[in-house]
């Protein structure tokens, strides 16, 4: 048994017989009248000695038990008395077992053994209680633990309700998601029931389903049936509601992205094989733009992405008279003055442009996941 393991041991079994005495009988919150016990451990195992380990505790004032209690560790069980001595077993995790004798000398001292069972053998356990002079608050440790639980309930409370009005599912859903309280589930339910809040959640699977692989991916491609049954909704029911007024309502950007089905056939009609010379209709602009972008994430655009990618762009640069982009999606740019005209249509060829766009996605992505 190394020098670690027997440290360990000695550790968890201190934390046994010299903590807090009889907590349960300290629960309340005001101040709990006790008095200060030192307890010294030593061990014994296969020949050697370890050093005494001692600490001091506050117990209830009165206590008539062994300084012998529970911890998160060790569990005693079978507790008994006989005369001045009691005995017990206990179990700790890792499987080491136990029994122990303690006997009150005095009012004012215990002394016991125990013998341990451990994987690498059998060790002794000698311990001894004194009570020290003065007065001590046996409520103290547990208030301030107590304060500090509150504390940091608090500051879980406040993130999680600010990640459910930004809609960070991570927090929400499987094995990572550790925000339970009602409140901010409800607030992230209600997010999730808007468009934006769909749509972006929405957004979401689908971009991380793509970039991720393997038990990641697969978190992502689960992320609006998950939020379906956490909020008790129909992901698809609430798509399909959204796309029936999304297109009156001009919320393009859902609309382009989440309902393929019914911009598609628009986009073709008014997007496609538009440029600066047959401008897009100025009531179709934004929607133009939306399906445009909304392609690289939805997947539905298809053949006519590139197509409708240069209807917008052509529309808005030819309102402005800037560079304009035809049909075939390849920009057609005027060098400046003292430019190579080569390198400047190098730069705006298809496959550069598509190189600089995977990089910009890339790099959103990176902020949208936190990666």
């Amino acid at each position: 048994m190394n020098l670690r393991i027997r440290s360990l041991t000695l550790a968890a079994l201190a934390t046994l017989v010299v903590a807090p005495l009889l907590v349960s009988t300290a629960t309340a919150q005001a101040p709990t009248p006790g008095e200060r016990w030192r307890s010294t451990m030593s061990m014994e195992m296969m020949g050697m000695k370890m050093p005494g380990q001692t600490t001091e505790v506050c117990t209830p004032r009165g206590a008539s038990q062994a300084p012998v209690a529970d911890d998160k560790d060790c569990k005693v069980t079978n507790r008994r008395r006989s005369g001045n001595t009691e005995s017990f077993d206990m179990a700790c995790k890792g499987g080491m077992t136990g029994t122990m004798e303690m006997t009150q000398e005095s009012p004012t001292k215990w002394s016991g053994k125990m013998l341990a069972n451990t994987k690498d053998g059998q060790m002794t356990m000698r311990m001894a209680s004194e009570k020290l002079p003065g007065d001590c608050d046996a409520s103290e440790m547990e208030r301030k633990f107590n304060q500090m639980k509150a504390q940091g309930d608090a500051a879980v409370a406040k993130e999680c309700l600010e990640s459910a009005n930004a809609g960070r599912s991570v927090v929400f859903l499987g094995q990572t998601g550790f925000c339970k309280d009602a409140a901010s589930v409800k607030a992230y339910c209600s997010f999730a029931r808007t468009s934006a809040g769909y749509n972006t959640l929405a957004r979401e699977q689908r971009m991380g389903a793509r970039v991720y692989k393997g038990e990641e991916a697969a978190r992502y491609r689960t992320i609006l049936a998950d939020t379906g049954k956490l909020c008790a909704f129909s992901p698809e029911t609430v798509r399909t509601q959204f796309c029936s007024t999304a297109q009156k309502k001009e919320d393009w950007t859902y609309f382009a992205e989440e309902c393929p089905e019914l911009a598609k056939p628009l986009a073709q009609a008014q997007c496609a094989g538009r440029d600066f010379t047959t401008p897009v209709d100025p009531p179709f602009v934004k929607f133009c733009g939306a399906w445009s972008a909304g392609g690289a994430s939805t997947g539905a655009v298809g053949a006519a992405g590139g197509v409708a990618a240069g209807a917008a762009a052509g529309a808005s640069g030819g309102a402005a008279g800037g560079p304009a982009t035809g049909a075939t999606g390849t920009e057609t740019l005027k060098p400046a003055e003292g430019q190579d005209p080569q390198a400047v249509q190098q730069k705006a060829s298809p496959t550069n442009a598509a190189k600089d766009a995977m990089q910009k996605s890339k790099d959103a992505l990176k902020g949208l996941f936190g990666r």
